[in-house]
């Protein structure tokens, strides 16, 4: 084997090599996070709660993006009834329509949304963090509910998979309302005061 053809596939070796690293990043960059944010962790029954779906850790206005998600949201129902949905924006960055679906269940919400926008506008305009939807819940029951989501399906714009770094799910526990006694009235005790005492003076007016 001459020296030359030796050197040429050691250069090559190096260059595949190098690129290694590169290749990694790209795929470490694409595992994105999921969080679930309770506007409250303790309501009482009878109360509302909102429960933020968030993702986080794509790329601000550069790859990857995110074109399509199917999840669901888990609660106890004995708890906590599902009240609606409102979704964000970062998947209809044109106004293009995204039709979003919300399907609830017995102790499950699934939210689903596509986007119509192009790849490269979701690529360049999509922010890297933001929330995907927003549920309301209203506390029916005492006690604490676990809130956990389960991934059906993500995908960038490429509709590729994107890799799922880490989840956090999150609870919210209800309390029993509690039941206030009036206080008697400051104005009706004086009152009565007043009553009282001009009776007691009438009478003695009579034994005069």
């Amino acid at each position: 084997m001459s020296p030359g053809i030796f050197m040429g596939k050691n250069w090559g070796v190096g260059l595949v090599l190098a690129s290694l690293p590169t290749v990694l990043m790209g795929q470490i960059a694409q595992a994105v996070s999921l969080q679930l944010i309770p506007s409250s962790t303790n309501i009482t029954v009878g109360q509302n709660v909102t429960v933020a779906v968030v993702i986080s850790d794509l790329g601000n206005k550069v790859p990857p993006s995110l074109s399509f998600y199917d999840l669901d949201i888990n609660f106890n129902p004995s708890i906590l009834s599902f009240n609606n949905a409102i979704f964000g924006n970062q998947l209809n960055l044109n106004n293009l329509g995204t039709s979003p679906i919300t399907i609830p269940g017995n102790g499950v919400v699934s939210i689903w949304e596509a986007s119509g926008d192009s790849d490269t506008d979701l690529d360049t305009l999509q922010l890297g963090s933001f929330t995907l939807a927003t549920l309301s819940f209203k506390g029916i029951g005492v006690g604490n509910s676990a809130l956990n989501i389960s991934i059906t399906e993500i995908l960038d714009s490429q509709l590729a998979p994107l890799t799922i770094n880490s989840v956090t799910d999150s609870s919210v526990r209800v309390n029993s309302a509690v039941t206030k006694i009036p206080e008697p009235s400051l104005n009706l005790g004086f009152l009565g005061l007043m009553f009282l005492s001009r009776i007691v003076f009438k009478k003695a007016q009579l034994f005069k």
